[in-house]
């Protein structure tokens, strides 16, 4: 695979706290972007998801995966970005909580959870605190994209309802609003063999995903 020039800068300048959120495939990956341009789709879908260049320990990898060593107690700023291609990226620390500080160069309101979500090109800065036993914790950095297949009003009706789905362009979308008192489906690919539902976030009367 051959890396675009933007990875190369990432590369050389990846300090303890810079860390940088991608994706990898096992095609070149201007291939993937023209073709993306040519159809006028969604790109191929990534084979893996890497963070600062790593696909981590699901992947034939030959390369160590990266290790940022901190200091119990202490807090550190990550300085981060999301370089994939069209994927809202979820980022967390294994037992760890995260702070957000600012976002796109400028200050914002402290925010702290136990995970983030970084768009595509946007850049965060992030506060992980270090209070845990000295141990390896996992950084881990996953992405929930769907095609939203349909939209409704009045509860589902299982028997005329799904013939009005869109199964030939359906959009890409991460967050689907439902109507008042409707319904809408999405369709997406599992990822793991296990039974995995969206994870659901309440906002006023949205339904988040």
């Amino acid at each position: 695979m051959k890396k675009f020039p933007l990875y190369k800068i990432f590369i050389y300048l990846c300090l303890f706290n810079f860390v940088y959120l991608g994706e990898w495939w096992k095609n070149d990956a201007r291939d993937v972007y023209e073709e993306f341009l040519r159809t006028g789709g969604a790109p191929n879908d990534s084979d893996a998801i890497t963070i600062n260049g790593q696909p981590g320990d699901l992947y034939a990898c030959k390369i160590r995966n990266i290790e940022l060593n901190a200091h119990q107690g202490k807090t550190y700023l990550l300085r981060m970005v999301n370089a994939a291609m069209n994927l809202n990226l979820f980022f967390s620390v294994s037992k760890h909580h995260l702070t957000v500080v600012g976002v796109d160069s400028g200050y914002s309101k402290p925010l702290t959870r136990d995970y983030i979500c970084i768009a595509p090109g946007q850049t965060a800065d992030v506060l992980l605190h270090a209070n845990q036993e000295p141990n390896d914790y996992y950084m881990a950095a996953r992405a929930f994209n769907f095609f939203a297949v349909g939209y409704g009003f009045g509860n589902f009706d299982i028997h005329k309802d799904h013939k009005t789905y869109n199964l030939i362009d359906p959009p890409i979308m991460n967050t689907i609003l439902v109507p008042k008192k409707g319904w809408a489906s999405i369709k997406y690919r599992a990822a793991n063999p296990e039974k995995e539902m969206p994870e659901l976030e309440v906002e006023s009367s949205n339904y988040v995903i």
